[in-house]
């Protein structure tokens, strides 16, 4: 059978988004029967959280809300775009630090071509906040569970700003760097800013996106350099790059404007009054965004949300049950040296140590419910083969000096066979626990499984399509990935 990390999917030609969708769920669907069934009390109050987060993830694939989170350094005028966007003062701004104290999130409502676009923008904490970690913490929560995220500058990019951005990047989510307060600089400078930003861009994708991180002293040598910009040929060679997807102006909040006021009687009066927000093209590119791959990135994302909750809850299944495993394990184990000691025929012992293998394995996925797959099954074969290697050669001992045998010699050999068959099958067991665990989102409806036909029917142009190789990569690791926290709280 084949290992479906490596072969190729038949259905790789562009699907229907509301197909996209639909394979979303029932892959979701049918996670949820699987560890639903789990009869173990105590166990099934140990999944409860994992399980909750799941149909939580089901739900907001009905509902089909595309979630935006706006992240950004204290003072950028987050809160300001998002009120741009809503076209209301929903959110409270200010000239202090730290206006925003809590991920708050808004409903919104984007007319499209051909339908209405639902959308959720999240609002969170600025990155940089003093004692101020704890609501840092909430971004990033707010970030696993976010389809497309908009970074907020305000200038320049300081170091801060772009290790955080570094830091999203590798969450794996489309990015949008939201260049605000464009208002502050004289309209014919908008063209040499966003021609910088995207030379960054561009160096980036020539490099594959992938490029490991330079020092941190090195890296802020080069941001020092980029005031000196003047054209993209200018970062020929500029090693750290800008790694978002799109770069967009606004002006959330227009500083006010000296406004002439003339009377009828001669008097002329001077006022100040506060632009509307310029947001027009952040608005378009969200639209576009939604209505291209709206379905492939909710799909997508609440697919490797599933993925790492499906990996939890694999391992306190195996952790859970650890103790009912070993005694299954340790029964199979005994019946298997006892036979092997006191046959005499070769054959038979070889082919019943090795039924009894497949049998161990058998009863394990059995007890934790857990699938046989294909994925990675060369190390469980693998050990399986040394099981029954180790015992042939004991075997073969006992035939070549079969003629000098006493008793005793005898029993030695007999008991070693019996030892190998023992020692094979603990070995077997033990791959066999960690074959189910990593396997667990690889069956036919698996996360994985379907996650890695929606990327393979990512049409040219979109984001996901960019990141195919990437995603690819994240997809076929066996374990997730050490900066992902499984545990992370359930998206709303």
């Amino acid at each position: 059978m084949t290992d479906p990390a490596n072969s190729p999917n038949a259905a790789a030609s562009p699907e229907p988004p509301a197909e996209q969708l639909e394979r979303a769920k029932k892959s979701l669907q049918q996670t949820l029967w699987r560890y639903r069934r789990q009869e173990n009390p105590e166990l099934k109050k140990a999944l409860e959280g994992d399980l909750n987060t799941i149909e939580a993830l089901l739900r907001k694939l009905d509902r089909f809300v595309v979630r935006i989170a706006v992240f950004g350094m204290v003072s950028r005028g987050k809160s300001a775009v998002l009120n741009g966007l809503m076209g209301n003062e929903v959110l409270e701004t200010g000239p202090l630090n730290g206006v925003t104290r809590v991920a708050r999130a808004l409903e919104w409502e984007l007319d499209g071509e051909e339908r209405s676009l639902r959308v959720e923008l999240v609002d969170t904490p600025g990155l940089d906040e003093i004692e101020g970690e704890g609501r840092a913490a909430i971004a990033w929560d707010v970030a696993d569970g976010a389809d497309l995220i908009l970074f907020v500058v305000a200038g320049d990019i300081t170091q801060v700003e772009f290790q955080a951005l570094r830091e999203l990047r590798a969450i794996h989510k489309p990015l949008i760097l939201v260049f605000n307060k464009i208002d502050l600089y004289p309209e014919a400078e908008h063209g040499v800013i966003i021609d910088r930003l995207k030379a960054l861009m561009h160096l980036e994708e020539a490099d594959g996106g992938d490029r490991p991180e330079k020092p941190q002293e090195e890296t802020q040598e080069a941001l020092e350099t980029l005031d000196n910009v003047e054209s993209p040929e200018d970062l020929s060679n500029w090693q750290p790059v800008l790694p978002v997807d799109e770069v967009v102006l606004v002006a959330a909040e227009p500083s006010p404007v000296k406004v002439r006021e003339e009377w009828p009687d001669g008097r002329i009066n001077y006022i100040w009054e506060s632009p509307p927000p310029n947001v027009d093209n952040l608005q378009s590119s969200i639209r576009t965004i939604v209505e291209r791959e709206g379905e492939l990135l909710l799909a997508f994302n609440a697919l490797f949300q599933a993925r790492l909750k499906e990996q939890a809850i694999a391992k306190k299944t195996t952790t859970h049950l650890e103790t009912g495993a070993e005694n299954n394990g340790w029964k199979i184990i005994q019946i298997k040296a006892v036979l092997v000691t006191l046959s005499p025929v070769i054959g038979l012992d070889l082919i019943g140590g090795f039924v009894a293998d497949l049998w161990s394995v058998k009863q394990l996925a059995t007890l934790y419910g857990l699938p046989l797959t294909n994925y990675g099954a060369q190390d469980l074969w693998r050990s399986l083969a040394i099981s029954s290697g180790t015992l042939a050669i004991a075997e073969i001992l006992s035939v070549v000096t079969i003629s000098d045998q006493s008793f005793s010699v005898s029993l030695g050999l007999a008991l070693l066979q019996g030892f190998c068959a023992a020692w094979g099958s603990q070995k077997v067991n033990k791959a066999a626990r960690s074959h189910l665990e990593k396997g667990c989102t690889w069956t036919d409806t698996g996360s994985d499984t379907v996650a890695r036909g929606l990327l393979d029917t990512a049409e040219e142009g979109t984001l996901l399509y960019r990141w195919r190789s990437q995603l690819m990569a994240r997809i076929n690791q066996s374990t997730p990935n050490p900066s992902e926290n499984t545990e992370k709280s359930d998206p709303p």
